[in-house]
């Protein structure tokens, strides 16, 4: 935060304090490739450390990437504007390293690195477990006795023709597999679980609600 970027700027400033830092810090690090030397000889070099954004991306650009430009506020002042590419098979949690676009708080030193914090929105008919992707499909009861084709079209883009056996029951789930999500590191694609919910007609004629009556 900029507050404890001040403090610590602050903190070189003051001989004393200053000593508390010859050690690496998550903000600032020294080592010895600099042209200064402090009260002992040893010769160290400045650091801006990073800064941190996050980045809110839509659950299709999981499996494409994704190409944005990013506005921040440094604690310089200087706003930036840069575009950065976001590569497919992020998850949320996941934090991109953008070198030298971060911090440029300490004079005459090098800039910081840009972190970019990932955050997949919520998407309104998929939930997100890991790789795997789970939804629900909404089925005449009717197509459920008798069977049917229930068509599925996954965040990628792709659509598939989902067989329902007759007799299939209330809260079965069917498993597309290697259509869930990417994983960046490994390349393993996840699987698609549609569960399947029975929906009553709205409207039953009289000679089909008769013949269910007999039937019971």
């Amino acid at each position: 935060t900029l507050q404890r970027i001040n403090e610590a700027y602050d903190t070189l400033k003051d001989p004393q304090k200053r000593q508390q830092y010859d050690n690496p810090q998550p903000q600032y690090q020294f080592n010895t490739n600099t042209g200064f030397e402090d009260i002992f000889g040893r010769s160290q070099q400045r650091r801006n450390p990073p800064f941190t954004i996050q980045a809110d991306i839509n659950l299709e650009d999981v499996y494409t990437g994704k190409e944005l430009i990013a506005n921040y506020r440094l604690p310089s002042g200087r706003v930036e504007t840069v575009s950065i590419t976001i590569p497919k098979g992020v998850r949320t949690g996941d934090t991109m390293r953008y070198p030298g676009m971060g911090n440029d708080f300490v004079p005459g030193a090098p800039r910081g690195d840009l972190h970019v914090k990932i955050n997949v929105l919520n998407h309104k008919e998929f939930n997100i477990s890991g790789l795997d992707l789970t939804c629900t499909k909404k089925l005449n009861v009717f197509d459920l006795i008798t069977g049917t084709n229930a068509e599925i079209h996954t965040p990628d883009g792709s659509r598939f023709s989902l067989k329902i056996p007759p007799k299939t029951q209330p809260d079965t789930t069917f498993n597309i597999s290697g259509k869930g999500l990417p994983c960046g590191r490994t390349g393993r694609q996840g699987n698609v679980y549609v569960k399947i919910r029975a929906q009553i007609p709205k409207h039953i004629d009289d000679k089909l609600l008769a013949a269910i009556n007999e039937y019971k």
